[in-house]
C-alpha cells in the first residue's frame, strides 16, 4: 500500500524524498559515530581523573594507614568535599582489610561501603567505582575506594543529543531547500513536456517547440518530441509562421519574467536560511571587515563574555593581549588566504573578565572574487582541551621524572612480547649493561636458566593485578643477585606493558645468613652460660646456708659459756674483766642476729613462689600487729591508705618487704621528733607504685644505691644497731616479684622507699 502511495506521488515530491532520505541517513550515521567516540573519550577522561584523585589521596593517607590513625584518615577524606563529583570514599587497613575511615558527601544510611577488592575501575548505576592500592616505599599500606558521580557522561550525552537535534533540524532546512531546487533540473523539463503534450491534445497546435540544453535522456526525449512536432507542423508553417514568431517572443518574455521572480524568491529564502544558521549555530560566527566586527552571533558573544553592543564595530585588537599577537594573527590568516581561500590559526584571546582563553579562528572571504566585501570568521573555544593537554603533559613529565630519578632499578616491558622498552639509569649502572644492550633484550634474558620458563608462565597471568615476589637476576659480569620485584600494569607508547621495580637484597640475604649463624652460636653460648650461672648460684646458696648452720653450733657454745661465766664468776672479775665479758655476750647476740638474717636472705627464692591476688591492706595489717607495741612505746604515727590495691604476689615476700622497711624506719628515726610512717599507692601505666615514707634521719644521695647491697652500713653499730642485710633482702624480694625498688631521701627530713610492681594479669596472661 505504501509503495503504491509513493508511486502516485508527483515526480518532484519523489525526487525531494529520495535526496532528503539519502542525506539524513548519512548525517545520522555520522552523528552516531561522533557521539560514540566522544562518549568513549569522556569516559576515559573520567577514569584518568578518578585514578589521579585516588593516587593523590593515597599519598596523603600513607601515614594514617601505616600507624592506624583513624582520625587523621577521616580528616584527609573530608577534604574530598571540595571535589564535587566524589560522593563516597573509604580507606582500607593493610593489616585487617577493614575500613578504618569513610566519607560521604551526602550521608545515606542505606549505602553500605563494599569490601576490599582488587585494583579496578568500574562504571555501575550512574557512578564510577574505583579501588586503588596504596603503597609506600614498595610496601603495601592499604587501599582506597572512591564512588564518583558519572553525571558528566549524562550531561555530555544530553548536550550531544541537543547539538545533533539542532544540526539535523538545520540540515533538514538546508537539504529541503537544496533538494527543492535540484529536483527542478529533472522535474521541470518533464512537467513541461507533460504540459506541452496536454496543451497539444487540446489545442491541436503543433507549432510549439521544446528547448533543452543537454545530451541526457531528457534532452533526447525533447529532441524526439520536437522532431515529431516538426513533422506534424510542416504543413502549417507557412500559415502560422508570423503567429509562431509572436508567440515565441511572448513566451520568452514570460519565461524571463518568471525566472527573475523565482531568482528573487530563492534569494530571499537563501538569505533567511543563512540568517537562521548564523544566529543558531553552536559556534562563534562573525563577519569581519577591515578587521572590525560588523556582525556577530550570540555564541561569539558568549565565548568572549561581551554583549553584542560592546563588540559591534570594534576592532579585533581588543581581543588580544598585545599588538605583536594581533599582528601575528593577521599576518598568518591573510597570508594563507591567498593560496587556500580559507585560513585557520590557534591563538589566545582575552575575555571581558580578563581571563585568557585558547581559540581556533577560521576565516574565509564572503565573496571569493571580491575580498573587500568582508570575511566570515568562526571561533572555537579549545580552552578545556588545552588545559587537559597541559595536565596530561605535566603528568607524563612527572611520571617520567619519577622513573628516571628513582633510586632503585626500574624497567618497562611489553606484556605480550616481553621485550624491554625502557630502563632507568640506576638499572643500567647496577646491572652493567649499556642502554642499547638492554633495549635489545627481553625479560627472560635477565633470569638464570632454571627460572626462565617459570617467569614467562607467571608474566602471562599477571594482567590487571599487582605482584611482589623474590627472584634471581644475572648481571652482565655473570654474577647472580637476589631481588624482590614489584610490578603493575601500565600503558606505555600505546602498548600494553608492565612496570617493574627491583630491589637488590643479595647483601641482606648474606647478612641474614650470617645473623642466623651468629644467633645459633649465641643461643648455644647463652644456654651454656645460663647453666653455669645456675650451678654457681646453687653452690653459693648451699654455701651460705651451710655456713649459717655450721656457725650456729660454736656460737651457741660461746654464748652459753659466756652467760655461765657472767652469772657465776662476774663478781670475782675486776671492772675490766666484767666489761670484756659484756662485750662477748653482746657480740654473740649480734652474731646470732647476723646469722639469722643471712639465713633468711639465702632462703629467698629457694622455694617456689605462691603467686595469687593479695590485698595489700590485709598484708600491712598483719605486719603492723608485729610492730604495734614498739610503735606505741615510741609514740609513732602509722598511716596507711585505705584503698591500697589488690596485687598478684607472694604473701611471704610481701610481708618480708614491709617488715624490713618498717624496721628500717624505726631503727633510723630522729630522737627530736615523733616517728611518722606512711604507706601509699599509685596506679601508673607500668603497674603500681608503693611508697613507704618516714621522717627519719635521711640518706645522703651518694649512698642511695649502696644501701641495697648486702652488709653495707652507713653508721656504726653503737649509733644504729643492725646487720646491713635488711634493705638487701627488700631488693631481692622485690626482684623476685619482677619489680624494682629505689629511694628518694633528704638528710634530716626523712626517706621515701618506692617499689614498682607490674600490673596484674588475667587468665590469658595479659595485663588486666
Amino acid at each position: 500500500m505504501k509503495r503504491f502511495v509513493f508511486k502516485n506521488q508527483a515526480i518532484k515530491t519523489k525526487l525531494v524524498l529520495i535526496i532528503m532520505s539519502t542525506s539524513f541517513i548519512a548525517v545520522i550515521a555520522a552523528l552516531i559515530t561522533y557521539i560514540s567516540f566522544d562518549m568513549a573519550g569522556i569516559k576515559n577522561d573520567l577514569k584518568k581523573n578518578a585514578l589521579l584523585n585516588a593516587e593523590l589521596v593515597g599519598q596523603y593517607s600513607v601515614a594514617p594507614l601505616l600507624f592506624g590513625y583513624s582520625d587523621e584518615a577521616r580528616d584527609i577524606l573530608s577534604k574530598l568535599y571540595s571535589i564535587p563529583d566524589i560522593q563516597d570514599a573509604c580507606l582500607y587497613s593493610a593489616l585487617s582489610s577493614e575500613i578504618i575511615a569513610s566519607y560521604q558527601k551526602t550521608p545515606d544510611k542505606s549505602f553500605v561501603f563494599p569490601s576490599l577488592q582488587n585494583e579496578s575501575i568500574i562504571f555501575s548505576k550512574g557512578y564510577l567505582h574505583i579501588y586503588h592500592v596504596i603503597t609506600f616505599k614498595e610496601k603495601y599500606c592499604g587501599a582506597i575506594y572512591l564512588k564518583i558521580s558519572a553525571i558528566a557522561l549524562k550531561d555530555r550525552f544530553q548536550k550531544n543529543l541537543l547539538v545533533s537535534g539542532i544540526i539535523i533540524f538545520l540540515l533538514f532546512l538546508i537539504v529541503y531547500f537544496i533538494s527543492s531546487r535540484l529536483q527542478k533540473l529533472i522535474s521541470v523539463p518533464i512537467l513541461k513536456l507533460a504540459e506541452v503534450s496536454e496543451n497539444l491534445s487540446i489545442s491541436q497546435d503543433f507549432s510549439n517547440r521544446l528547448y533543452y540544453s543537454g545530451n541526457d535522456e531528457i534532452g533526447i526525449l525533447y529532441q524526439q518530441f520536437d522532431n515529431l512536432m516538426f513533422q506534424i507542423s510542416q504543413r502549417q508553417i507557412e500559415r502560422d509562421i508570423a503567429e509562431a514568431k509572436l508567440n515565441t517572443t511572448n513566451e520568452q518574455l514570460h519565461i524571463e519574467l518568471t525566472e527573475r521572480k523565482q531568482r528573487e524568491e530563492e534569494l530571499k529564502q537563501s538569505e533567511g536560511t543563512i540568517r537562521s544558521l548564523f544566529a543558531a549555530a553552536p559556534v562563534g560566527i562573525g563577519i569581519l571587515k577591515d578587521r572590525k566586527q560588523t556582525s556577530i552571533n550570540s555564541y561569539w558573544c558568549k565565548i568572549l563574555g561581551y554583549t553584542e553592543e560592546n563588540l559591534l564595530g570594534k576592532s579585533t585588537r581588543m581581543l588580544y593581549e598585545n599588538d605583536n599577537e594581533w599582528n601575528r594573527i593577521g599576518e598568518v590568516l591573510y597570508t594563507d588566504l591567498k593560496g587556500k581561500g580559507i585560513s585557520s590559526v590557534e591563538s589566545r584571546m582575552i575575555r571581558s573578565d580578563g581571563t585568557l582563553i585558547y581559540v581556533i579562528l577560521t576565516i574565509a572571504p564572503i565573496q571569493q572574487d571580491n575580498p573587500s566585501s568582508g570575511y566570515l570568521g568562526i571561533i572555537h573555544d579549545i580552552t578545556g582541551r588545552k588545559k587537559a593537554e597541559e595536565a596530561l603533559r605535566i603528568s607524563e613529565e612527572r611520571y617520567r621524572f619519577l622513573f628516571e630519578q628513582n633510586p632503585v632499578p626500574m624497567l618497562i616491558y611489553d606484556r605480550n612480547t616481553f621485550k624491554l622498552l625502557a630502563i632507568n639509569e640506576v638499572f643500567i649502572n647496577h646491572y652493567g649493561y649499556s642502554s642499547d644492550e638492554l633495549l635489545s633484550m627481553s625479560l627472560p634474558d635477565l633470569y638464570p636458566p632454571e627460572e626462565k620458563e617459570r617467569i614467562v608462565e607467571l608474566a602471562k597471568t599477571l594482567q590487571s593485578r599487582a605482584y611482589v615476589g623474590e627472584w634471581h637476576h644475572i648481571r652482565k659480569d655473570g654474577s647472580v643477585i637476589t631481588i624482590i620485584v614489584t610490578s603493575n600494569d601500565l600503558e606505555y607508547m600505546g602498548r600494553e606493558c608492565r612496570i617493574a621495580v627491583i630491589i637488590d637484597i643479595t647483601d641482606r640475604k648474606k647478612a641474614e645468613e650470617e645473623i642466623q649463624k651468629l644467633n645459633q652460636t649465641l643461643e648455644y653460648n647463652v644456654a651454656e652460660r645460663t647453666a653455669q650461672l645456675v650451678s654457681i648460684n646453687k653452690e653459693l646458696e648451699s654455701f651460705s646456708y651451710s655456713i649459717s648452720h655450721d656457725l650456729r653450733a660454736p656460737l651457741r657454745a660461746i654464748f652459753g659459756f659466756s652467760q655461765i661465766l657472767s652469772r657465776r664468776h662476774r663478781e670475782s672479775l675486776n671492772e675490766e674483766g666484767r666489761q670484756y665479758m659484756d662485750y662477748i655476750v653482746e657480740a654473740s647476740v649480734r652474731m646470732e642476729q647476723l646469722i639469722n638474717d643471712l639465713l633468711n636472705y639465702s632462703r629467698l627464692g629457694r622455694k617456689s613462689l605462691d603467686m595469687r591476688p593479695l590485698s595489700l591492706n590485709k598484708i600491712i595489717d598483719t605486719v603492723y600487729a608485729d610492730f604495734k607495741q614498739r610503735l606505741e612505746e615510741i609514740q609513732a604515727r602509722f598511716a596507711v591508705d585505705n584503698d591500697l590495691p589488690v596485687i598478684s604476689g607472694d604473701e611471704s615476700l610481701l610481708r618480708q618487704i614491709f617488715t624490713n622497711l618498717i624496721e628500717n624506719a624505726i631503727t633510723y628515726r630522729r630522737n627530736d621528733v615523733p616517728l611518722e610512717i606512711g604507706i601509699h599507692s599509685e596506679t601508673v601505666s607500668e603497674g603500681y607504685l608503693l611508697k613507704i615514707v618516714d621522717n627519719g634521719i635521711g640518706i645522703p644521695r651518694e649512698y642511695w644505691e649502696k644501701i641495697f647491697k648486702i652488709f653495707q652500713r652507713l653508721h656504726s653499730e653503737e649509733a644504729y644497731p643492725g646487720t646491713g642485710i635488711g634493705l638487701a633482702t627488700v631488693k631481692k624480694a622485690v626482684s623476685l616479684l619482677n619489680g624494682t625498688v629505689w629511694v628518694d631521701s633528704v638528710v634530716g627530713q626523712g626517706s621515701t622507699f618506692i617499689i614498682s610492681l607490674p600490673p596484674n594479669k588475667n587468665q590469658n596472661g595479659k595485663p588486666s
